[in-house]
């Protein structure tokens, strides 16, 4: 299995509009694009003019050619009306040669990941993904100890978490074609579901499980979370995402 993370900042504002573009446009598109399992809008619950598109994909091969295809493109165009514009001015000059500044709209960011760890679960359906909750942990993982991370994920986490009341769906991807990443996302019927696993003596345990392969940094600030002396925010340090989905459907394989 494979997937696509479209990141995209938008106007909070035009949310609304964002999911009806998504639910009438995208997902009619992707249903009938041969191997796209399912198809999502996730909005970040700490960032709200932060969302992703996640889509799930038979192989990296259906993927990519749905990335080079005039749908894809035609979506992107569409999804335009949408996007922010950041805080970042540009001068050029008018076509009467007169100089201007224009706002540098940020675009979206497209990350693909190869998936190496997954649950059984199913999502089945437009109406129930429309509730779901999707947390993403970004590792900080130490040189050389990847094999182990994943080892450890694949035999301990996913089969952990197969037990966990309200967790659909865990994935352990590696981006692909860029920087090395590794990422967790898990799918949860709802924020609480998440918040109680986060807060278990399973998720400790799990951490525990990991510790040795984190690096040093992350580690260290683990101790010091037990005291309660605040973060410390770095390039290295490992981060958690938190995603409600506000649209989604899973397609029947192609």
């Amino acid at each position: 299995m494979f997937m696509r993370l479209l990141q995209m900042k938008i106007e909070p504002a035009k949310m609304p509009d964002l999911r009806a573009y998504y639910d009438d446009r995208v997902i009619p598109a992707l249903k009938g694009t041969h191997g796209c399992i399912f198809a999502g809008l996730i909005q970040s619950n700490e960032h709200h003019g932060e969302c992703l598109s996640m889509t799930l994909w038979n192989s990296q091969e259906d993927a990519e050619a749905y990335g080079k295809s005039e749908t894809f493109n035609a979506l992107i165009e569409e999804a335009r009306a949408f996007l922010a514009e950041s805080s970042e001015w540009k001068v050029q000059l008018s076509k009467d040669f007169t100089l201007e500044t224009v706002p540098v709209v940020d675009e979206p960011t497209l990350t693909s990941y190869a998936l190496t760890s997954v649950t059984q679960d199913e999502i089945t359906g437009s109406a129930p993904a429309q509730s779901l909750y999707v947390r993403v942990v970004n590792p900080s993982v130490r040189e050389g100890q990847d094999a182990e991370f994943r080892r450890i994920y694949a035999e301990k986490v996913v089969p952990a978490l197969k037990t966990v009341k309200g967790c659909r769906y865990a994935f352990l991807s590696e981006a692909t074609g860029g920087p090395h990443e590794l990422l967790s996302i898990t799918i949860w019927d709802s924020p609480s579901a998440a918040a109680d696993y986060e807060e278990s003596e399973l998720f400790q345990n799990i951490t525990l499980a990991m510790k040795h392969t984190f690096t040093e940094l992350f580690q260290w600030k683990m101790g010091l979370e037990k005291n309660q002396i605040k973060n410390v925010v770095t390039s290295d340090d490992s981060s958690v995402e938190h995603y409600n989905v506000v649209s989604g459907a899973r397609f029947s394989s192609h």
